[in-house]
């Protein structure tokens, strides 16, 4: 406790702007370790799990520079899912992410771009946290414990696994200050913070909606706690600066952004289907306290229980832990009058109970227990939010009554002791796991470089197998190609694609999957010419099957079906007169 009263005490004689520069560097080393797997070799590993959403991310990065720089549409793109297309509003595009990464993605390509971006939303997020704690409690130490908490928390790691767009978490903590500036403080002019505001806004509605609208509803569940507890206080002088503000940020963000906005409502490939199954992701309260391997203390025994809780890794994102959970529990039981206190409590307590969706799930089980966010199952855009996800949120609360505890740290000898050693528990159970799970790129997206010349040509190209959610290999060969010929399918939500839609008939028979369809499509000439003609009507001009542990299969097949036999490249096989094949069929 002496160490820790002598960094307090040194961190005083720190200026701000230095403080600041050492906290980065402090949350950009912590970061490194996490990632370090991946960060020592960018180019050929990813951040992240095994699966499709990192690649996805990789092609949306690379889609906002390249439709800049090529005069071609922001919010549309024809590229994949071709000839429909896919309305970028309706998916996580990441646009703003794309145009700030876009020299990375010049230089060196869209997966080192991919996990800069990820190294580099974690450090923000982490920092941002700290900034925003350090604005509401007057402790530095504090602060920074509450900002590295809310940086490198459970939904911060699980996400880390491929979700990039919901890993860039800096607009909870700018809202945060703006709400404390807008409803408490209220001492600049009511039009500067809310533009500010607007500005904050605009730019999270190109990083992610979701993350914006949870962000918006945190935000409302606060300012009515605050209201309630506090409504002695609502003068109508109060309420009409907060009216100001709110409605300058309004307008702001129209004009900022109101036209992607419009875009998504009104143009073309609107999804207004629910996208995941509606209580799919929630969190269950056994999470709390019962670590998954994301943890740094993860003894096997708890790590299956936490096996049956719903979603995935990437979502099992409530954990605390027991000895933080006791702290929370003790500095709201001991600092209720604390009017910052009794507000953050209640908000976070609201939020969970948010976050476990709309009936109660213990260890994957529901039961007809009904909850708050069951009002949500028809309400547009608010029914396709994922409920666990709002813990994201409660991570940045709890770092701030951490903060508050720590400003307010026990003075006696015996009692810092004993506070110390809780503290070091919570510490060592909130810990994350180093050296996160990073991934090697496929195999088949190492295609050689004649192999790229030729898919570079242009033109609508059939990868085999088909592209989907399962296998978008073909998506980062193409965004490594900058977008020099157009898929059919693909990785996204559209009107016509899975889980939107069925599988269309070319993608049925370009499946993995689908060994006796393509065997059965061969034994029959009908068969084999109503295939022909799936390639013409979808304006199949090449199709390439890449290095993929079924290749020969699809080499057979295609062979077969076209009656000439592939242009090989190493490993890849490529066919490039579809085209004329199939017009004399």
């Amino acid at each position: 406790m002496r160490a820790l009263s002598a960094l307090a005490a040194r961190g005083s004689r720190i200026s701000g702007v230095r403080l600041h520069a050492l906290v980065a560097l402090g949350c950009a080393f912590v970061a490194f370790i996490c990632f370090a797997p991946a960060l020592i070799d960018p180019a050929h590993r990813f951040i992240g799990a095994a699966g499709s959403d990192p690649i996805e991310k990789m092609w949306f990065l690379s889609w906002a520079p390249y439709a800049l720089s090529h005069h071609q549409p922001l919010l549309y793109s024809s590229a994949i899912n071709y000839p429909t297309g896919i309305n970028m509003m309706w998916n996580n595009s990441t646009l703003l992410l794309g145009v700030v990464l876009a020299p990375v993605s010049a230089l060196w390509g869209p997966v080192v771009a991919y996990n800069l971006g990820m190294y580099a939303a974690v450090v923000a997020s982490a920092w941002s946290g700290y900034w925003a704690i350090g604005r509401l409690v007057p402790s530095r130490i504090g602060s920074i414990v509450g900002g590295l908490l809310y940086g490198f928390s459970p939904y911060m790691m699980g996400q880390s696994l491929g979700h990039l767009t919901l890993v860039v978490m800096v607009y909870p903590p700018i809202v945060l200050v703006l709400f404390h500036e807008i409803v408490v403080l209220q001492r600049h002019r009511w039009w500067f913070l809310g533009v500010m505001l607007g500005v904050a806004t605009s730019g999270q509605l190109f990083i992610s909606e979701e993350v914006l609208a949870s962000t918006a509803i945190a935000a409302a569940v606060g300012t009515l706690t605050l209201a309630v507890l506090h409504r002695n206080q609502c003068s109508q002088a109060r309420l009409a600066y907060a009216l100001r503000a709110a409605l300058a940020s309004v307008a702001v963000a129209a004009v900022l952004c109101g036209w992607a906005v419009w875009f998504q409502f009104t143009g073309p490939d609107q999804v207004h289907q629910t996208l995941q199954a509606f209580g799919g992701f929630v969190t269950d309260p056994v999470g709390f306290i019962v670590p998954t391997a994301n943890q740094f203390i993860a003894p096997s025994t708890l790590v299956a229980v936490a096996q049956h809780f719903r979603g995935n890794p990437s979502e099992w994102d409530a954990y605390l832990g027991l000895p933080l959970c006791g702290v929370v529990v003790w500095v709201v039981w001991t600092e209720w009058s604390a009017q910052l206190v009794r507000v953050l409590a209640c908000t976070a307590v609201i939020i969970t109970i948010l976050s476990l969706g709309p009936y109660v799930v213990i260890r994957g089980h529901q039961f007809p227990i009904p909850l708050p966010w069951l009002v949500t199952e028809h309400i547009p855009v608010l029914k396709n939010l994922l409920p666990n996800r709002f813990m994201s949120e409660v991570y940045l609360l709890v770092g701030v009554l951490i903060a508050y505890i720590t400003h307010h740290w026990p003075r006696t000898p015996a009692a810092r002791r004993r506070a110390g050693i809780v503290a070091l528990a919570a510490g060592l159970c909130f810990m994350p796991a180093l050296f996160r799970p990073s991934t090697p790129l496929p195999a088949s997206s190492r295609i050689p470089s004649e192999a790229r010349d030729v898919l570079a040509g242009g033109g609508v190209v059939l990868p085999s197998p088909f592209a989907t959610s399962e296998d978008p290999v073909a998506m980062l060969v193409q965004a490594e190609s900058n977008f020099a010929f157009t898929i059919p399918g693909g990785y996204a939500y559209a009107p016509n694609l899975p889980p939107v839609a069925p599988a269309s008939a070319l993608a049925r028979l370009d499946a993995a999957g689908s060994t006796q369809l393509r065997v059965a499509t061969l034994a029959s000439s009908a068969a084999r010419a109503q295939a022909l003609v799936l390639l013409r009507e979808a304006g199949i001009q090449t199709i390439v099957v890449f290095a993929e542990s079924d290749a020969s299969e699809f080499r057979n097949f295609w062979t077969a079906l076209l009656g000439e036999p592939p242009i090989l490249y190493g490993s890849v096989a490529i066919w490039t007169e579809v085209g004329s094949i199939t017009a004399r069929a």
